[in-house]
């Protein structure tokens, strides 16, 4: 995985100068410089538009009592489309406007979210609800499972191997 990451690291500088001298070479050096600037312009923009829905999208989510993994997963996808859209480049400028198409970056995140999950690198179990009471926007109870995952299992506290656990909020008076 390591030696990966570093031929990525090496390969984008190397077809970023590419594409820069063929894009010089069929339009020219000013009007490469400026589709560079351009782009990194609307990427602004786009983030900031895109950004500010999925955060409205985040709130209506909680405040509805449901978890927003969706709108996390599209924010994280959001935030590396925004990375590549700041990096010089016009690889990376294209494949950041790629991932500005919402069923496209969820896709693409899914995808390598379950890539993950097969190699070992991720673990999820269960699901997680929360609840409003009536009391009030302070009085939320969030109900969920865990499991922790040690690799020394043998050494672990006999109490956290009892099974799932229910937090409740600080008036609710009671923790298990």
């Amino acid at each position: 995985m390591a030696l990966v990451v570093l031929v990525v690291i090496l390969a984008i500088p190397v077809v970023e100068i590419w594409a820069f001298i063929q894009a010089g070479e069929a339009i020219g050096a000013a009007p490469t410089i400026a589709l560079t600037l351009l782009t990194a312009g609307v990427g602004v923009m786009l983030f900031r538009w895109q950004g500010t829905a999925i955060v409205g999208r985040l709130r209506s989510e909680m405040e509805d009592g449901r978890m927003p993994l969706l709108e996390i997963v599209d924010g994280f996808g959001l935030l590396i489309a925004g990375a590549l859209l700041f990096l010089p480049g016009l690889v990376t400028d294209v494949i950041g406007f790629v991932l500005f198409i919402p069923p496209v970056r969820v896709v693409l995140i899914a995808a390598m979210v379950r890539s993950m999950m097969r190699r070992g690198h991720v673990h999820m179990s269960g699901g997680a609800t929360m609840h409003r009471s009536p009391g009030g926007a302070g009085d939320r109870v969030v109900e969920a499972e865990f499991e922790e995952v040690r690799a020394e299992d043998d050494n672990a506290s006999p109490a956290n191997k009892d099974g799932p656990h229910r937090l409740e909020g600080p008036d609710s008076g009671s923790r298990q």
